[in-house]
């Protein structure tokens, strides 16, 4: 049965000449420079059947976050969890699993 209405969807699309309220809307002006989405985020493609291809093909986080620093400048740590330091993340895991292991389980007696 889905795969039926998936079809139907599809051709039906696929026959629309205007796909404007699928679309999430235009682009800021203040990303204008960006040119269309396909330039910030990795998994569309333009035409007519661009959003199905974004459906189905998984986005890539870290290229698409990389896209953001062409224009948006917020140093080296900027993909980093929280922006902190590697070394600082490091330090914040070890004192969490020296607290941690250091704490009692609930209900030992």
């Amino acid at each position: 049965m889905a795969s039926l209405v998936a079809g139907l969807v599809t051709l039906a699309l696929s026959f629309a000449t205007d796909l404007q309220p699928l679309m999430p809307g235009p682009i800021t002006s203040a990303h204008s420079p960006a040119g269309d989405c396909s330039g910030c985020h990795s998994n569309l493609s333009e035409g007519q059947f661009g959003w199905l291809h974004a459906f189905l093909t998984p986005a890539n986080p870290r290229k698409d976050s990389s896209a953001c620093l062409n224009c948006h400048k917020l140093g080296k740590t900027a993909l980093n969890p929280h922006s902190v330091e590697l070394a600082r993340l490091e330090a914040y895991t070890r004192r969490l699993e020296s607290t941690t292991a250091a704490s009692s389980r609930p209900g030992a007696t």
